[in-house]
């Protein structure tokens, strides 16, 4: 059953079960590997293809017919490093920190049971040490997120001691320490 009114028309549920499309004769085409992009020097010329890795001052291409190029750093424009940089994160060793004193004991209480464990208490701290191990520059910011959870002693509970989020520009001279 269609239903005419205004120019348009409706179909029931059933003419569109019916409905097949027509028939094509187009062949579908894969679609091409998103990794190859065009390239630009700064001079203007292009180059399609895919970037493999940075060697030095000269970045490695794999072009569309399956040949391996070389282009000086210096020679690509700012959007095509800045891609460079964003493709090939750096390499990074991260180590957590912890570090507690115990809390000197209060007096003992007349209401404790002799067979009670000795109270104790602790103050922590924790922290994350970042270092750069790969040996280029990186001018991105960066972001660490660390939780640290404790167990009860004497169950099978945890707790969330402490979470911390921090961003940061990593400098190439040393260690990014995070407290």
């Amino acid at each position: 059953m269609r239903l005419r009114g205004g120019g348009t028309s409706v179909a029931s549920t059933n003419d569109v079960a019916a409905a097949k499309p027509p028939p094509t004769d187009a062949v579908e085409t894969p679609e091409p590997d998103q990794k190859i992009r065009e390239w630009t020097g700064l001079t203007g010329e292009t180059l399609k293809a895919e970037f493999i890795i940075t060697m030095g001052d000269q970045a490695v291409f794999k072009t569309e017919n399956g040949k391996t190029t070389k282009i000086p750093l210096t020679q690509l424009s700012k959007e095509d490093l800045e891609y460079i940089d964003l493709e090939s994160p750096l390499k990074l060793s991260i180590d957590f920190l912890k570090k507690s004193t115990q809390i000197p004991n209060p007096p003992l209480s007349p209401f404790l049971n002799g067979g009670q464990r000795p109270l104790k208490r602790f103050n922590f701290s924790f922290g994350a040490r970042v270092k750069q191990t790969t040996a280029r520059t990186y001018s991105h910011k960066l972001a660490i997120e660390y939780f640290a959870v404790g167990k009860e002693v004497d169950g099978n509970r945890y707790i969330l001691l402490e979470r911390h989020k921090d961003s940061f520009i990593h400098s190439h001279q040393g260690e990014q320490e995070i407290v």
